[in-house]
């Protein structure tokens, strides 16, 4: 009679424990297949913000007459900007991630407000810097919001991500509890759970490899695998904070018929040659300076040391890029602007070298492009414009 009961027991106890288990192990597979992470919505943030700069930009560079940039480029990047905005408040009506529903009154009156410097935006021309002040006005009222969204965005990514991996190692933890009392109940719950367990290994190791995709994007460009604008604006603010001490110069790349070559042969060439190109910047570059893509074909450096070295990477670059890339048989040809400016003393430092930087690079594109031109007080040089011979 006692030992009908104990097998009784102990084949209860077994199915028990294997409906634990296999409870387990479905948490792990709807923790390691989870697309709770949102990445793509957190891209989209992020273009909204780089569509803002890249309007200004190109309407001030319009009013001031640099860089060459037409009335057409104003009006495309302003329509792209507003289409970007009127897309991103009515997709996420019911956002994936939670904290943009907060955003779209935001993203509203930010349409409202394209809206009302449309006109304004339509009749700007050379010169006209009031109206460039108005329509500058009606942006950076929103710029601290969209910024603030993309932050938001980030850090609920972020602590989804650590969420998902607390879940997960709780739940190997029971798992390992529930091994050692197979063992002890019976040699089939022993065998029964070793099976599991290989399973949920393989799926701890898809996790993981889930996590380091996620922290890669949170640093890394999926194109170039360059550092990404993240990275960038970390190391910038380093300078600012006083943590990067000593002398340090910063380069702004722009590629020369990137987007002749774009527009020509399509986008995946596009795409080859962008991967190409920042190899070669890699490789001129070193490892002692900090190289990020800061989006599209714009790319920046950050050298520490004297002036001369940041020449030397600079001529290196626009060297690096004279010889043709090769795709489907066909040559693809860019060649490199390059802004440089060198760290000073005072308040907004990083503000300050980003400002000299852009302005020398748009120097460097107006004498002809294929070189790099030098601002501020870099070994005596005020601003002087050098190509790569």
């Amino acid at each position: 009679m006692w030992s009908r009961i104990k097998y009784f027991v102990l084949a209860l106890a077994v199915v028990v424990l294997f409906a634990m288990t296999r409870g387990d192990l479905a948490n792990i597979r709807g923790l390691a297949t989870s697309t709770s992470f949102f990445t793509t919505q957190l891209a989209e943030v992020t273009r909204l913000e780089k569509e803002m700069l890249r309007f200004q930009s190109d309407a001030s560079a319009y009013v001031h007459r640099h860089g060459g940039v037409t009335k057409d480029d104003v009006n495309l990047s302003f329509d792209i900007l507003w289409s970007r905005v009127n897309t991103q408040w009515t997709k996420f009506v019911n956002p994936e991630i939670d904290t943009l529903r907060t955003y779209l009154p935001s993203l509203a009156e930010f349409s409202q407000a394209l809206k009302d410097i449309d006109p304004l935006v339509l009749s700007l021309q050379p010169g006209e810097h009031e109206k460039l002040d108005l329509i500058n006005q009606a942006i950076l009222r929103y710029s601290p919001t969209m910024a603030a969204m993309n932050t938001d965005a980030y850090a609920e990514l972020m602590k989804r991500s650590v969420g998902t991996a607390t879940i997960q190692r709780d739940v190997m933890h029971s798992l390992d509890r529930i091994q050692w009392i197979f063992l002890i109940v019976s040699f089939s719950g022993i065998t029964l759970m070793l099976w599991q367990l290989r399973r949920s290994e393989r799926l701890y190791a898809n996790l993981q490899k889930r996590e380091a995709e996620i922290r890669s994007l949170a640093t890394i460009d999926p194109l170039t695998g360059l550092s990404n604008r993240r990275v960038f604006d970390d190391r910038m603010r380093a300078i600012d904070d006083g943590t990067w001490a000593g002398e340090c110069h910063l380069l702004l790349i722009d590629l020369d018929g990137f987007k002749a070559v774009n527009d020509t042969h399509g986008h995946e060439a596009g795409d080859h040659l962008l991967k190409e190109a920042a190899n070669r910047i890699r490789l001129a570059t070193g490892d002692r300076a900090v190289l990020a893509r800061l989006g599209g074909d714009e790319f920046g450096i950050i050298v520490p040391g004297a002036s001369d070295r940041a020449f030397g990477i600079a001529a290196a670059v626009i060297g690096a890029l004279q010889t043709p890339v090769i795709y489907a048989a066909r040559s693809l040809r860019v060649g490199a602007s390059i802004g440089i400016a060198s760290r000073r003393d005072g308040p907004l430092v990083s503000k300050t070298m980003l400002r000299e930087a852009d302005n020398a690079l748009y120097a460097a594109k107006a004498s002809g492009r294929n070189r790099y031109c030098v601002i501020g007080d870099v070994a005596g040089v005020d601003m002087t414009t050098r190509s790569a011979a």
